[in-house]
């Protein structure tokens, strides 16, 4: 379930605790037996603090900040590195993640930073454009100085 934990860390940037990715950890097991197909959609209720479990926290402090990081980076924090190279908008940023989360995902998560002053966004034709804000930049920083330290 740690695993599983930690993929929903990934592509969702959700924190969860190894119980609450039970119902994520079943899947393959599910598609396995035949009980469900690979183009199933399926709706998972993920509860509770990651915080909680210190099992996750060891195995994150183990890591160390090398090329291959990029791919186990919060959803987040890929979406700010992004926006932070220039200017771009929602649709761009989800086919640069390889569409590994559905678009609704991607631009909730974009809403959220935006709610929180990471990200500012305009309008310009049918595109909304986002940049970093100087906060977000802060933020950046802070996680970046995080990784080095664990």
């Amino acid at each position: 379930m740690l695993e599983f934990g930690r993929e929903i860390a990934r592509s969702e940037g959700i924190f969860a605790e190894p119980a609450s990715a039970a119902s994520v950890a079943c899947l393959p097991t599910l598609v396995q037996a035949g009980e469900i197909g690979r183009s199933d959609t399926i709706v998972s209720l993920i509860t509770s603090s990651g915080l909680k479990t210190n099992d996750i926290l060891k195995s994150l402090s183990r890591r160390r900040k090398s090329p291959g990081l990029g791919s186990r980076l919060a959803t987040k924090e890929r979406l700010l590195i992004e926006i932070s190279k220039g200017q771009t908008y929602g649709y761009a940023l989800w086919k640069g993640m390889e569409r590994e989360m559905t678009l609704g995902a991607v631009y909730q998560h974009l809403s959220d930073l935006e709610s929180r002053g990471l990200i500012a966004s305009r309008a310009q034709g049918k595109r909304r454009y986002l940049t970093i804000t100087e906060k977000g930049s802060r933020v950046l920083k802070a996680m970046d100085e995080l990784q080095v330290l664990l």
